[in-house]
């Protein structure tokens, strides 16, 4: 029996190299990246920006004028029955509870809207296959209290939405969208009404 040198190698513990086929995995690759590509989903995030209420004592202004109106503290409360917006310059009271109160038993100062189109265009926007619910929220005449609101106080900017925990976060949105601008009728450009937004609360 000859004896080969291979086999010299093989009994001393030497390995010989061996060449991958890579081409498989390759290909796997290439057909792969374009699939996964064509599934992909991109999402465009929106941002609104708000601030968490401040925490402190109150501060005192010396060289306050007399005639001078007092801050405005515009803050809209969210329940399940529509809206209360109070202020401490007692510009509108908030139902029964009277200026500044947002005791939920008290009358909300905007109610629901029985419109059924008006709550489906809110709640659903264009989709065609969206549930919606009536009575709903009405933001409309929210965004025209705000406007009377801001044509007393046309200094003010900020504003303080009090949602209540069961409050769905599109109302809350629907609010924000409502009460930062306007167009006015035959106007070119939006008014500002009350862009500096504080939350005090949460919404689900």
């Amino acid at each position: 029996m000859a004896y080969k040198p291979s086999d010299r190698r093989r009994s001393s513990g030497e390995q010989e190299d061996i060449e991958l086929n890579l081409l498989p995995f390759m290909n796997l690759m290439t057909l792969l990246i374009p699939f996964l590509l064509a599934s992909a989903q991109f999402v465009t995030l929106a941002v609104i920006d708000s601030s968490l209420p401040a925490i402190g004592a109150p501060q005192t202004n010396l060289d306050k004028k007399e005639d001078d109106k007092p801050p405005l503290n515009l803050t809209i409360g969210i329940t399940a029955e529509g809206f209360t917006v109070a202020g401490s310059a007692n510009v509108l009271g908030g139902g029964t509870g009277g200026p500044g109160s947002l005791d939920e038993k008290s009358s909300p100062t905007v109610g629901l809207t029985s419109d059924d189109s008006y709550c489906r265009k809110v709640q659903c926007g264009e989709s065609d296959v969206c549930s919606h619910h009536t009575p709903c929220h009405d933001l409309k005449a929210l965004r025209e209290l705000v406007i009377q609101v801001k044509d007393e106080y046309p200094d003010e900017e900020n504003v303080i939405i009090a949602p209540n925990a069961d409050i769905e976060y599109h109302v809350l949105v629907g609010v924000m969208d409502h009460t930062r601008d306007h167009k006015p009728e035959g106007a070119t450009e939006r008014e500002i009404l009350f862009p500096n937004v504080v939350i005090a609360g949460g919404a689900k």
